[in-house]
């Protein structure tokens, strides 16, 4: 000891001032800290995790969990909606202080430099759950300087956040092994359940992987895991969560651990929603889901030795319009066949489908479901010269009226309408319907376009055909529950109205598709099928007052199919799928206030008068009702000893030209019967034009003038006048 006391005095007063000036330095720079940490806003990263894409049905279950923007499966979680067990489990394991220290545990840090002091390297142990939390989100090397940023995090993150909001935080982000990040995720993974259903032994098994994800893999190693867990047990027991009873069940309880799986239903509709993130809640529904995939599968395989490769079907619920099923091949592994390839959003010639469209684009112009169609084959000027369409059965059916021509998908008297339409209306009409035929004009396009001479999807006639079904109001499917979407009227409700009893109505099709064909159901049911060129492509969309359907069927590939037709192909297929997901019969389709019934003439369209031999009766919306009594009827001519019956033209009878085409003349129908077996022939001024066996059926190219008609059977004749004006 120095003898001198003013020495002494001098040293004791330098250290005095050395310990001032290192506290005062302390103080300040304690002092800088927190005034930092109170003015640090906080990160949006911290509260913003990448959630994987997770996509469930409309009930909730699960169809796809893909990995998000980070590469991993996660989701948020909420610390009430987690089982006590696992909270409890991690708190022991992790941080038991973590409800009573600000974001650092001083004596946590004092205990784990005693720890490094022991092991002779530093460990940086005592980490809170915050700190943790700030090392996920802010990662780096655990060096000194990271563990002074993960410190400065965490007090941040103290400052902002509940304790409630920073332990769901840190259970959103832990990793779990394997891709799995977040409780959420690693729960359904490893035992099939949400962390709500865990069992203790579960909870604790499952709050032990974050200490080493990458080591404690619960498939290849659960030794160390269940020693680790052992440990967490006991430190439950010690801070009261549970009981030592408690603790031995679960050691003795036994464990099911499943290698993660991540489903993967309706692949198709979920490559629509890639680009959505989080939690998506579609519109689908399971249950139909995989009816209409089973159905898809039989009809493919029951027809593919007839090259039908491969078929895309849509289910939609109406009237919202919400995609229940949504299939887009008939197996989407199949690589031999192209599975891949989402049909729903192909896009092909669509044969007949569009003509329902058109026809209703004609109604609110005037025309109604009595107007007579020109069903003749003819030459139309086109740019590359003339357009000579056929019909399928390649036969004429001379005039006929507006709903028999759409009903038996006359493709004649298809193009007869969008003739006197117009090429530029035909496609503005088109597009109208939410079909976007981008960069096409009309003289790209023609009038072919009514036969389908342009491409088109499942999906955008899928959304035609909604708009129909919602009384002419069209809106965008919905696969996403929830989604607003802007709604606009295409057509008046009657047009839609009208339309839809027309595809409905199974006599009016009969003289094509015959009665109770695919077509039929036992209920009320709208439907059009469509068949491209050189069977290619066969369609069928169609709906109650429930469901609409649209299928399609053919090859990925563009190969014919052989002979397979929109009703034997795409249209079984949609018989099926309607059969099925109806449960029970929806109700029919309601009659529209506004329309008004007429009796008319069946051959002229307008009203009937007494003379005309055939009337039924038929829809008009007011303005439209034919308001002429039909005159071109005098009567029939009849042999009633011979059993001939000349129907039309009918003797006596003045008939018009289509005063629209003046000069071109016109189809006149010719009609008669006679005693079944017996051969008949109808002759015009001398000239043969129609013969058959029991009955007649054709058409007479009408010119003007008075013209004698002669129906004969080999042992019988009758014969008259008639005039054409």
């Amino acid at each position: 000891m120095d003898p001198n006391p003013q020495r002494q005095k001098s040293k004791r007063l330098k250290m005095l001032q050395r310990v001032s000036a290192l506290v005062v330095t302390a103080g300040v720079g304690l002092l800088t800290l927190m005034i930092v940490v109170v003015l640090t806003p906080l990160p949006s990263v911290v509260i913003s995790p990448s959630p994987s894409r997770r996509f469930v049905a409309v009930d909730g279950s699960l169809l796809a969990d893909r990995t998000g923007r980070a590469g991993t499966r996660n989701q948020p979680v909420d610390v009430v909606n987690l089982s006590p067990h696992l909270v409890h489990a991690t708190l022991a394991g992790e941080d038991h202080r973590f409800y009573e220290h600000g974001g650092v545990d001083t004596l946590g840090i004092v205990r784990a430099i005693q720890l490094d002091i022991q092991s002779v390297r530093f460990a940086y142990g005592g980490s809170t759950i915050t700190q943790q939390l700030a090392r996920l989100v802010f990662p780096g090397p655990r060096t000194l300087p990271q563990k002074l940023r993960e410190t400065f995090w965490a007090l941040v993150m103290e400052r902002h956040l509940s304790k409630n909001e920073l332990l769901a935080l840190y259970l959103s982000r832990a990793p779990y092994g394997r891709n799995l990040t977040g409780v959420s995720a690693a729960s359904e993974a490893w035992f099939g359940k949400p962390p709500s259903a865990l069992s203790l032994a579960e909870a604790s098994f499952l709050a032990v992987l974050p200490r080493a994800p990458s080591r404690f893999d619960p498939l290849t190693e659960q030794g160390p895991i269940l020693k680790r867990r052992s440990h967490v047990l006991g430190l439950m027991v010690k801070r009261g969560f549970i009981t030592p009873q408690q603790q031995q069940a679960a050691e003795d309880e036994p464990l099911h651990v499943q290698a993660p799986q991540s489903p993967l239903k309706a692949p198709h509709a979920l490559m629509q929603l890639q680009h959505l993130e989080g939690t998506v809640q579609t519109t689908l529904d399971v249950g139909v889901q995989e009816r209409v995939e089973t159905l898809l599968r039989t009809t493919v395989q029951e027809l593919r030795s007839r090259g039908v490769m491969q078929a895309a079907a849509l289910v939609m619920e109406l009237p919202d319009g919400d995609v229940r099923a949504y299939v887009g091949s008939a197996d989407f592994n199949d690589v031999e066949h192209q599975g891949q390839v989402d049909g729903v959003q192909a896009r092909r010639s669509p044969g007949s489908t569009l003509k329902p469209l058109i026809y209703a684009a004609a109604l609110e112009q005037g025309f109604t479901a009595a107007t007579l169609l020109r069903d003749e084959a003819r030459p139309f000027p086109a740019d590359n010269g003339v357009y000579l369409p056929r019909n399928f059965d390649l036969r004429e059916h001379g005039p006929v009226r507006l709903r028999e021509a759409l009903a038996n998908s006359f493709n004649l008297a298809s193009v007869d309408l969008a003739d006197r339409l117009g090429a530029p209306r035909v496609l503005d009409a088109v597009r109208s319907w939410g079909i976007p035929l981008t960069g096409k004009t009309s003289e790209d396009l023609g009038l072919g376009v009514v036969l389908g001479g342009v491409d088109v999807s499942l999906m955008e006639l899928a959304g035609a055909y909604l708009a129909l079904a919602r009384g002419g109001r069209f809106v965008e499917p919905r696969l996403v529950a929830g989604t607003e979407r802007q709604e606009r009227h295409v057509v008046s409700a009657a047009t839609a109205w009208l339309i839809t009893d027309i595809l409905s109505d199974d006599l009016a099709r009969s003289g094509t598709f015959q009665r109770h064909s695919a077509l039929s159901l036992p209920f009320s049911a709208a439907v059009k099928t469509g068949t491209s060129k050189d069977f290619r492509d066969n369609w069928a969309v169609g709906y109650s007052t429930r469901y609409l359907v649209a299928t399609w069927a053919g090859d990925f590939a563009g190969k014919p199919m052989a002979g397979v037709s929109g009703v034997t192909g795409a249209g079984a297929l949609w018989h099926r799928i309607m059969r099925s997901i109806h449960g029970e019969d929806p109700p029919p389709f309601a009659r529209l206030r506004s329309m008004e019934e007429v009796t008319i003439c069946a051959d002229s369209g307008l009203k009937a008068a007494p003379q005309c031999p055939r009337t039924l009766r038929e829809h008009f919306a007011p303005q439209h009702q034919p308001r002429d009594f039909c005159d071109q009827h005098g009567g029939m001519l009849e042999d009633a000893a011979g059993g001939l019956v000349l129907v039309t033209p009918s003797v006596g009878a003045t008939y018009r030209v289509d005063p629209d085409r003046p000069g071109e003349g016109w189809g006149l129908p010719v009609t008669a019967r006679g005693p079944h077996g017996v051969v008949l022939t109808v002759h015009v001024d001398g000239v043969l034009v129609a013969s058959g066996r029991g009955g007649v059926r054709g058409s007479w190219r009408a010119t003007q003038g008075t013209h004698h008609v002669v129906l004969a059977s080999p042992t019988s004749r009758v014969d008259g006048t008639f005039e054409v004006q």
